[in-house]
């Protein structure tokens, strides 16, 4: 397994469990990697994907925990740029709409009534919103190479909010635009450090 493998699953060992921290934690991981397809008034269809079988499980597991929300894990296959597997979270109508309102998404006036930011953060709920955007979208080199954190973002609103993030808590963050996405990156020793250890992923950080 790679060195930032290792560090996600590191960080899933040890999952948030007060749920404004799961709230936060989820916000970010559907939020940067989920699609909502605006069904009609207030009606929304929401998934969310992944390259790892592991996060969407962990997601699966942390979404159960804030209500009876039912969802399935689909396998979708692309022979496009090779052969390609993503792990897609899938749910109804209705559930979309009840995980969108618990997730803080729902705004009625925003565009569609979906927030592009999450609500108000603090401490506790920042360390959890930025372990869902590394599962979701982060990466980071094995320190005997670079040091080098990456969040690999879809939206330029996405990736400027990531790096006010970052930047706010001490850890200077850099965008940078590459094909289709925008990249957030830290590549300083202490902020990459700093960084895992906040998300816990405290071996990643000793190595």
């Amino acid at each position: 397994m790679s060195f930032a493998t290792d560090a996600k699953s590191e960080i899933m060992r040890a999952p948030c469990e007060q749920e404004s921290a799961v709230r936060c934690e989820m916000n970010a991981a559907f939020l940067l990697s989920g699609s909502i397809s605006f069904k009609g008034a207030g009606r929304y269809l929401l998934s969310m994907s992944s390259e790892s079988a592991a996060v969407a499980r962990y997601c699966f597991t942390q979404v159960r925990r804030l209500s009876e929300i039912k969802l399935e894990i689909q396998t979708v296959r692309s022979s496009q740029l090779g052969d390609h597997t993503r792990y897609r979270l899938e749910l109804s109508e209705a559930d979309s709409a009840l995980l969108l309102d618990k997730l803080g998404l729902l705004d009625p006036a925003a565009f569609l009534g979906i927030r592009r930011e999450p609500p108000a953060l603090d401490g506790e709920t920042e360390r959890a919103w930025l372990r869902g955007a590394f599962l979701a979208t982060g990466w980071v080199a094995a320190p005997e190479k670079a040091y080098n954190v990456e969040f690999a973002l879809s939206g330029e609103d996405h990736a400027e909010y990531t790096a006010r993030l970052l930047n706010g808590m001490g850890i200077r963050a850099g965008v940078s635009p590459r094909k289709s996405q925008t990249v957030v990156y830290v590549k300083d020793f202490e902020g990459v450090s700093r960084l895992l250890a906040l998300m816990g992923a405290f071996n990643a950080y000793m190595a």
